[in-house]
């Protein structure tokens, strides 16, 4: 079974699945480029619940044994051995991963690489049961979310990602709440074998440079990715829960996404935009934008149900300001946002995100504005939250101007089926 970016596919359903084997390949178009895969174990809140959740080069088998990562093999695939019936019941999803070591350093990014793929088989008869290649659209990303195995109903599903980020290994293990370790003791070089004596190693800089606020000594056993270590970073995570706005780390691309709970509801995603020629626009389902010209936004998916829209920018440089609107079908009849659990995330791509939840029983709206961002700082952008409603019963779009104020109700009217 060949699957695209957002499909998913059974596991273990009528399956008596003992072995998975995960092999991610690539084809690097540099001979220096050193590309790994990696697994993160993730609890119901999305993050790693302790160092040892995470399975890489550095720490190469889960203590419980359900994930084993079984090396580099000629410098382009790896290997990940995953025991469905010995994955702890709080892991609810486990993320499967690549990264560039020290590619923002080098000058390596996933543009340079191609054929970028991941093959599951059954362990024991090598059987292959599915197949997801991916990265055509990759541009100057050094860590890729390659696919999610997730628990639904007591079986385990494969969710195709395919998701570019920047900050490399580090900014991954941030984002899955895992602190980077300030790389004091001697690590194990590029190859990974153990190192022959010699005098200290000044450590690299570090691709993701934290606000002084932010950083806080590390706690005991946090992990060490690198080769040798890098400097600590740490992952900021901010909840707007009112109307009110936070400056976080301009990044050169950031992602944002809209997520709901309710499975009988469809909720649509729109990116208003301003470019930096004072050009508006929008980016929705029926024009998903494209990563390649302007305003290089891009709509990943177009979901019909409850789940996860997802925006990505990738030149946040081309940009003055986007505005994060939703859309409520109207075969969704009446009811709140609010109800929905519906609300948008914004990511940096470097250990950076905010997220704002809708916090108003506003039942007679199919229109609300969430979030917007200012890219018109030098090194920050700010990120605000306005939960803004159109009117009752009112089909009409936002419109997002030019200055970066914003209207509800005077923009065309279009939904889906007409």
């Amino acid at each position: 079974m060949n699957l695209t970016k957002g499909q998913k596919a059974d596991l273990t359903k009528n399956r008596n699945l003992t072995e998975l084997k995960l092999d991610i390949e690539w084809t690097a178009g540099n001979a220096e480029m050193e590309i790994d895969g990696a697994a993160f174990l993730l609890s119901e809140r999305g993050v790693c619940e302790q160092d040892e959740d995470f399975v890489f080069y550095g720490h190469p088998a889960h203590e419980s044994g359900a994930v084993r990562h079984e090396g580099k093999e000629d410098g382009r695939r790896e290997r990940l051995t995953l025991v469905p019936a010995s994955i702890p019941p709080e892991v609810s999803k486990i993320a499967l991963t690549l990264t560039i070591y020290e590619g923002e350093e080098n000058g390596h990014f996933f543009r340079d690489v191609s054929e970028i793929s991941i093959r599951c088989t059954h362990g024991e008869g090598g059987e292959e049961l599915l197949r997801y290649a991916f990265g055509a659209d990759l541009d100057r990303e050094t860590a890729i979310v390659v696919a999610e195995i997730y628990r639904h109903n007591g079986e385990w599903k494969f969710a195709a990602i395919g998701s570019g980020y920047n900050g490399g290994l580090a900014a991954l293990c941030e984002s899955y709440g895992l602190e980077v370790g300030d790389g004091e003791e001697e690590a194990e070089p590029s190859g990974h074998s153990a190192p022959e004596p010699e005098a200290p190693v000044q450590p690299p800089q570090p691709s993701v440079v934290p606000d002084a606020s932010a950083v806080r000594e590390p706690k005991p056993g946090s992990v060490d990715i690198a080769k040798p270590v890098a400097s600590k970073v740490m992952l900021e995570k901010i909840e707007l829960k009112k109307p009110g706005s936070v400056s976080i780390r301009k990044s050169s691309s950031a992602l944002a996404s809209l997520v709901w709970e309710n499975p009988r509801k469809d909720l649509d995603l729109y990116c208003f935009y301003v470019t930096k020629e004072g050009q508006c626009g929008k980016v929705y389902y029926k024009d998903r934008g494209s990563s390649q010209k302007a305003p290089y936004i891009e709509l990943d998916k177009d979901a019909r149900g409850a789940g996860e829209e997802t925006i990505r920018i990738y030149r946040t440089d081309e940009l003055k300001y986007v505005l994060f609107c939703a859309y409520s079908a109207v075969s969704n009849g009446f009811g709140s946002f609010k109800g929905m659990k519906a609300r948008a995330v914004v990511d940096n791509g470097e250990g950076q995100s905010v997220e704002s939840w809708l916090q108003k029983k506003n039942i007679f709206s199919y229109w609300v504005a969430i979030a917007k961002i200012d890219f018109t700082g030098e090194d920050r952008m700010e990120v605000s939250q306005v939960e803004n409603y159109s009117k009752g019963g009112v089909e009409n779009s936002p419109l997002l101007y030019a200055d970066g104020s914003f209207k509800m109700d005077v923009g065309p009217i279009e939904f889906k089926g007409r």
